[in-house]
């Protein structure tokens, strides 16, 4: 294939009118191309709303060549204008990287609020000042109280999550209570009446005698220190035990 001659024929019929494109359209039949090529080597910058995928020329009714038939050694000659597909890829990717991506939730190993109730709201009730019947522990070690309360969903989570933390992998602490009474709240400056206020957290309703943690295998200075701490978020008065 002569270079020369292809070289010259992209010089004369870059940017040239539809009129001067037929007299310079004679060098055309000079450069070796293949014949399914030959036919679509040249096109119409007017006839590129039609053509989907089109990238090449900025002026309407102009003749431009195709550079994807070109050798490697005359592509040189024509700079490829970007396609406006790219430019918007590039620009997605960029939005895409700037947006930051929402922090997912750390699963805990016990559901904070029943999946299903009876009742949306319930009674506020009154704290029964009886000892509780459930204080028998499988385990070495745990937790007991010693007056009643209303530990919520919250403090229960972060006393189990202060125990694992401090034991270490591969043991684990048993709760014996959950949350499963909805405690609702008005909002602030209401007046009276217009009926119960929405649920706002989920309490369990404590007695004396009950156990909250139980946890073995490990040393009892290692449960003392690790029950001590999940003690201290609990609002309630306890007691460590252990069992015979």
């Amino acid at each position: 294939m002569n270079v020369q001659t292809l070289e010259e024929a992209i010089n004369n019929l870059e940017g040239v009118t539809c009129n001067q494109a037929e007299r310079e359209m004679n060098l055309f039949p000079q450069i070796n191309l293949p014949k399914k090529t030959a036919p679509d080597a040249f096109y119409c910058k007017q006839r590129l709303l039609n053509t989907t995928g089109s990238r090449f020329g900025q002026v309407l009714g102009t003749w431009h060549f195709r550079c994807t038939i070109l050798p490697a050694r005359v592509n040189r000659v024509r700079e490829v204008h970007e396609t406006s597909n790219n430019e918007k890829k590039q620009q997605k990717e960029k939005s895409s990287a700037n947006e930051k991506k929402p922090k997912k939730k750390k699963k805990s190993s016990i559901s904070d609020i029943p999946r299903r109730t009876k009742f949306q709201k319930h009674h506020r009730g009154r704290i029964n000042k009886g000892v509780s019947s459930q204080g028998y522990i499988c385990s070495r070690y745990a937790l007991q109280t010693l007056e009643p309360a209303w530990i919520t969903s919250r403090q229960i989570e972060a006393g189990r999550r202060a125990m694992t933390r401090n034991i270490g992998r591969g043991l684990t602490v048993r709760v014996h209570i959950f949350a499963d009474k909805p405690v609702t709240v008005r909002p602030p400056e209401t007046r009276m009446g217009r009926g119960k206020g929405a649920p706002a957290f989920w309490v369990a309703v404590v007695k004396p005698g009950k156990i909250v943690y139980e946890m073995g295998g490990v040393s009892e200075k290692v449960a003392r220190e690790a029950i001590s701490i999940a003690a201290s978020k609990l609002p309630a008065k306890t007691k460590f035990i252990i069992s015979k």
